[in-house]
Order: C-alpha cells, then sequence, then structure tokens
C-alpha cells in the first residue's frame, strides 16, 4: 500500500505534554506544569511562555513580553502600528498587544495542526522553531522600542 493510503496516526505518537516536558528536559529549560496538567509553563528573562494543547487537534505556543509601556492613546497605537507590520512581514508568530496593570505587553502565538500526530525529530523542530522565532521576533521588537534585554547580571 503507498505510503499516501495509510492513516499517518497510525505512524506518528500523539503529542502529549509529556513529551513537550521531555523538550524542555532536553534542552535544559526550567519549566513548571499547569494545575490543569494540559500545559508547560516556562519563562526567559522578560518573556513568559507556554506551550499547550487546547484541542487534540492543535499544539499552542503562547508567549508574553513584558515591555510595561505606556497605556495612552498615542503609545498603544504605535505598538499596535508596529505589531502590525511584523504579523504582516512573517508567517510567525502572530503578535497582539494587551494592557495590564503594569502597562502595555505584547502576546505571540504559535499554532501548529498536531491532528495526526508527530514523530520526535518532528516535535523537536517544531518546539525549536517556535521558540527561535518568537524570541527573536521579541528581541527585535525590544530593539525597535528601545527596550535594553534584561540582564542576569546583578548591578552592584
Amino acid at each position: 500500500m503507498a505510503w499516501w493510503n495509510k492513516p499517518a496516526a497510525g505512524q506518528t505518537p500523539k503529542v502529549t505534554v509529556d513529551r513537550i516536558a521531555a523538550w524542555f528536559d532536553k534542552n535544559d529549560l526550567n519549566y513548571d506544569r499547569h494545575e490543569s496538567g494540559e500545559a508547560i509553563i516556562s519563562g526567559f528573562g522578560e518573556y513568559g511562555y507556554v506551550v499547550a494543547i487546547p484541542e487534540t487537534t492543535m499544539l499552542q505556543v503562547h508567549a508574553r513580553f513584558y515591555t510595561n509601556l505606556a497605556v495612552d492613546d498615542a503609545s498603544r497605537a504605535q505598538l499596535r502600528e508596529l505589531l502590525g507590520e511584523f504579523n504582516t512581514s512573517q508567517v510567525m508568530p502572530t503578535l497582539s498587544t494587551f494592557v495590564d496593570e503594569d502597562g502595555a505587553q505584547v502576546s505571540a502565538d504559535v499554532v501548529a495542526s498536531i491532528t495526526e500526530g508527530l514523530n520526535d525529530e518532528q516535535l523537536d523542530d517544531l518546539l525549536d522553531t517556535a521558540a527561535h522565532v518568537v524570541l527573536r521576533t521579541f528581541e527585535e521588537i525590544g530593539e525597535a522600542l528601545g527596550i535594553e534585554p534584561a540582564s542576569d547580571e546583578d548591578d552592584e
């Protein structure tokens, strides 16, 4: 039987939170499991990072860049315009802005279909790519906004 007539789900393992956690372990990244058990929560400096399987058919990477920008109309319009430029110039991540008690923030989403499952190499590639594009995009946004990257060293 030709490969295209074989059900792919029978060939590739289901994507699970345990497999996502294994990717974090393999890459020596710190994380916690969400209390529901349906997501991995992590962070990189001023970036929050969540990998979840909200439905059995999709994997979602949701990240936040805590820019803490002013929330006046002009600042928010400038931020939305910048994110719009990124959204039209790249396939992923999809960017948006939101306001919390600390100011205007940026969120990024990468969504992938996992209906047919993914083998280990495919899952590694997906998670590697998502992390890379989110971090690179956040760095570029920070640069465009004049936000200095957080330092791991204590100022003395």
